[in-house]
Formats: structure tokens, sequence, C-alpha cells
């Protein structure tokens, strides 16, 4: 009887402290920085008979609820980790190269075609994860490096997507 009297009490102490403890509180963790979701388009657009060598294109950045800006905001670090591309060109023109920009980073993306049209296009793709950074101040562009003149209107959207961390 001794022992159902302890084990009862011991049960009734055990559910007392548990209730009057209640919801926890959360606790921030300290080590991990400060972080807001980030998504980025730049929006590359030329014309038939354009014969530049670069065609570029300064990125919006935004929150996904309002738009931040062409410049990463000053305090924080972008961190883009995803990156997309669709384009389309005219079948005979000849691209080198699309990159991504970020503080004096190029990030190059490899475009596979997946559709060639009887109108005289080709519809091109290109998607990494990736780990490129732009400080407080800077912009982020895409640009694509031509060879020769464009035969036909082109564009290539490039998209990312990431994250802003506060500078501490």
């Amino acid at each position: 009887m001794r022992l159902i009297t302890q084990s009862l009490v011991v049960c009734l102490l055990t559910a007392a402290a548990a209730a009057a403890q209640g919801f926890s509180q959360p606790v921030r963790e300290m080590e991990k920085e400060a972080r807001s979701a980030v998504r980025g388009v730049c929006p590359i657009q030329f014309n038939a008979g354009y014969s530049g060598l670069t065609a570029a294109a300064d990125c919006t950045l935004s929150d996904f609820t309002q738009v931040i800006g062409t410049v990463v905001p000053q305090g924080k670090i972008l961190v883009i980790e995803d990156v997309s591309a669709a384009c389309q060109k005219a079948t005979a023109d000849k691209w080198a190269a699309l990159a991504l920009n970020a503080t004096s980073q190029d990030r190059y993306l490899p475009l596979v075609n997946q559709a060639t049209f009887s109108s005289g296009y080709q519809l091109l793709l290109a998607s990494e994860r990736i780990k490129l950074y732009a400080r407080g101040g800077d912009k982020v562009m895409a640009y694509l490096n031509l060879v020769g003149p464009a035969s036909l209107n082109s564009a290539c959207t490039v998209r990312f997507s990431g994250h802003l961390v506060s500078v501490q």
C-alpha cells in the first residue's frame, strides 16, 4: 500500500509540474542569423539587328509582398541559392554565355535547347542550385554574351531565389 501511495504522489507531482509549466515560450536562437526570403527577376530583351557584344539587365528584387528595388539593401547580404532561365532566340543566332553577376562574381548558366519551332525560334532553359553572394549597395545583373547580330527579337528571363541576411 505504501508503494502505491508513493507512486501516486510522484505521478500527481509530475502532472502538477507539467500543468504549471503551460506552453513553452519560444527561444530565439542567437547563433542563427535573421533571414528573409527574396526573389529576383532579370528580363533581358533585344531587337532584331542588335549587334552589341553583351545584352544585360538589372535584376528586380522582391520579398514576395513588395518590390525591394534593384540594389541589395544596406546592412544586408543577399544569398542566392536557386537560379533558372528561360530564353527565346533565333535558331541562326549564336550566344556565347548567359551569366548572373553579383558583387563582381559571375555564375555562368548552361543553356539547354528544349525546342525548335518552325517560326525560326529556339526555347532554351537553365536551372541550377548555386551559392552566390551580393553585399548591401550592390546590384545583381544578368547578361548574355552574343556572337554576331540578332536576326530576330530575342528575350531571356533569369529568375532566382534566396534570402537576405542581416550584417552584424
